[in-house]
């Protein structure tokens, strides 16, 4: 991982987060692909949204992952059944500390920061 190191021993990393609104997320790096893969579910909506790198573009910093899902509403109505474009961005500040940022691009609209969390290591 070209000197980061993720807070679980695994390869893989699930977080969730709790609270009104969730998400629980499963990152991966494909080796065959060298990109990193990210699915995940949440609270709003009903499927799951899936965020792939470009392939090659193997373990960079940070980690970038694209996608686009069908809006149920959760947008507006004016966006019911249209695509929306996603990105997502994954910052390995330090061993203790990883901020995950999710952006999403309406139809004709700029993009925008839906989701930011910021995972720390609690001493103990």
């Amino acid at each position: 991982m070209g000197g980061r190191r993720p807070l679980s021993a695994g390869r893989d990393r699930r977080h969730d987060g709790r609270g009104p609104y969730w998400r629980k997320g499963l990152l991966g790096y494909s080796n065959m692909d060298q990109r990193y893969e990210w699915v995940t579910i949440d609270g709003f909506n009903t499927m799951l949204m899936s965020y792939l790198g470009v392939p090659a573009s193997g373990p960079q910093a940070p980690i970038i992952m694209s996608g686009v899902f069908t809006d149920q509403g959760w947008l507006g109505e004016a966006n019911v059944g249209k695509p929306v474009a996603m990105r997502t961005v994954i910052r390995i500040e330090s061993n203790d500390r990883h901020v995950f940022e999710i952006y999403f691009t309406l139809p004709g609209g700029e993009e925008i920061l839906v989701d930011r969390k910021v995972y720390s290591r609690m001493a103990g």
